[in-house]
């Protein structure tokens, strides 16, 4: 499946992309720093009980068209499709998300695996603390991004992406560079938008990375009630939420997300309250 001529040039409009898009080391950089920037991670259906639809032109629907976020097989489905029509050469992979999880949890990540002139690197504009820039593929090297640091590690006979926190290193997701198929995506994205205890269906999330009035980032996080915002560099702003309408303006105002054709949201948000 590829994206016509008119839909790369709605997608770019989205981001605010406006460069040359030949399947190059530098188109890449850029359009992984700008997805994130413009396009939130939220997991609002699998809250609000409905599972996200995966084919190609619902995906571009609801991320581009109606100016929506959404979770990894989303946010990385879309871009791998975008690569792929651009001429890029581009694999899905799986991973077990070790993030606050488990031991041993099951395949719920989706990122890819790009080539570009004998080089491969990862690209995820879909986890919750997305990377402002593909990774290479490249075990123990440092790899310093505008707001975070990443390593990636040879481990288990896979590898463990992790960040590099001033806390010390915290582990993201494992997984195997073996090719995955759509059914894979398919079934894994059912299994955490549908079961009573996935984190996604149980807990309403949110992360967006925002450019600075006077350069810079920041990551704005939402789990539930509590919104916390990151700076390079800076201690972390903590704030726990009092009631549904300040959530409301922040899921507008901050993650940019249009609410008015949620059915069943306003419900949903009081009870995060207590209402």
């Amino acid at each position: 499946m590829s994206f016509t001529p008119a839909q790369l040039a709605q997608y770019c409009r989205r981001i605010a992309y406006n460069g040359p898009l030949a399947p190059t080391r530098d188109t890449l950089h850029a359009l992984h720093r700008l997805h994130p920037l413009a396009i939130a991670f939220e997991n609002l259906d699998p809250w609000l009980g409905q599972p996200p639809a995966l084919d190609p032109e619902a995906l571009f629907d609801k991320l581009v068209t109606r100016e929506r976020g959404g979770y990894c097989f989303e946010q990385n489905g879309l871009f791998k499709i975008v690569l792929q029509s651009l001429g890029f050469a581009v694999r899905g992979l799986s991973a077990r998300v070790l993030w606050d999880q488990h031991p041993n949890p099951p395949r719920t990540h989706q990122l890819s695996l790009v080539e570009i002139q004998g080089q491969e690197w990862l690209a995820d504009v879909g986890f919750g603390l997305t990377p402002l820039a593909p990774l290479r593929f490249a075990p123990e090297m440092e790899q310093r991004t505008p707001l975070e640091t990443f390593r990636l590690r040879q481990q288990g006979g896979g590898f463990t992406l992790e960040v590099l926190l001033p806390g010390g290193a915290k582990p993201m997701y494992w997984f195997t560079p073996e090719t995955s198929a759509p059914a894979d995506y398919i079934q894994s994205n059912w299994y955490v938008s549908t079961y009573p205890e996935s984190r996604f269906v149980r807990n309403l999330i949110a992360s967006r990375v925002r450019a600075e009035p006077g350069g810079g980032y920041s990551r704005h996080n939402l789990f539930n009630r509590d919104y916390s915002v990151y700076r390079l560099g800076q201690a972390p702003e903590l704030r726990q939420l009092q009631n549904a309408g300040e959530l409301r303006h922040l899921l507008r105002e901050i993650f940019t997300l249009p609410l008015d054709a949620l059915p069943g949201f306003e419900a949903r948000a009081e009870g995060l309250f207590g209402g």
